[in-house]
């Protein structure tokens, strides 16, 4: 991708400046990391040992907490918890309550995909705690929707739909809003499909999908596919859920996903 390398070229470059390397790198991560995850792992560890050189603390924290993320995308949890562990120590060392609660929240996310809600509840009630002592609602929003993710994974999607709705209604409208109400609606689809909702499951779903696919969220674009397929296989209308299940399958096999969705 020619965006991609040239901010990663001018990463890569020691005889940049320090502060212009770190901005070409994270505006790569925040655009390219889902579509690219392999090369940003990569990219992490040298992340890593410029933040130990120069004593920069969060941008240690930070190659820790998304080597993290990178891995639990890929279903590789146990280096993941290990990843967090590390991002706790820079964030406890740093007396950060906003970096302790995104390790919190992370951690929750990872007991999620590992299917053990009990810990995954667990984690988002704590990291829910650190964000509200410093007033990122953003956070807390993002934090109450895995929470009702939860309800979803553990099958009460009348309670998951009621968390859902209540989020959709105080997240303020704005395009810097847009993926967290792709995401939302993404979540949202899945609970009215599992309540027999067709219709609205499949709007929402295509809804979310033309969003994600602006922020090229692979992940979550793979996420999206896998959940139409569903729907629209229960409605024997299996040509569409073929195509959707192939896109998946694809995508995810291209990003590396450890299981597929």
């Amino acid at each position: 991708h020619p965006e991609l390398d040239s901010l990663l070229g001018v990463w890569r470059n020691s005889d940049k400046d320090a502060n212009d390397r770190l901005s070409a790198f994270h505006e790569g991560y925040a655009r390219f990391h889902q579509e690219f995850p392999e090369e940003f792992l990569a990219e992490l560890d040298a992340l890593l040992q410029l933040g130990l050189a120069t004593d920069r603390r969060v941008e240690v924290f930070e190659a820790h907490i998304r080597r993290g993320g990178l891995l639990n995308y890929r279903g590789e949890n146990e280096r993941a918890f290990e990843a967090y562990d590390r991002a706790e120590e820079v964030a406890a060392s740093m007396k950060d309550t906003l970096r302790l609660g995104s390790v919190e929240a992370n951690r929750g996310n990872a007991y999620a995909t590992n299917q053990d809600y009990v810990k995954a509840l667990e984690h988002f009630v704590l990291a829910l705690k650190h964000y509200d002592k410093v007033g990122d609602a953003g956070r807390s929003r993002k934090v109450r929707m895995a929470l009702g993710s939860v309800f979803a994974l553990l099958d009460d999607h009348v309670l998951a739909k009621a968390y859902y709705r209540e989020i959709e209604s105080q997240t303020p409208e704005g395009e810097e809003h847009d993926f967290l109400l792709a995401l939302l609606h993404l979540n949202l689809g899945w609970s009215h499909y599992k309540l027999g909702e067709y219709e609205s499951a499949i709007a929402l779903s295509v809804d979310a999908l033309e969003t994600l696919q602006k922020h090229n969220s692979g992940f979550h674009i793979a996420g999206c596919w896998s959940n139409l397929a569903r729907i629209h296989l229960d409605l024997g209308e299996l040509d569409l859920a073929n195509l959707y299940l192939d896109s998946s399958q694809s995508k995810c096999e291209a990003l590396g996903s450890v299981d597929g969705l």
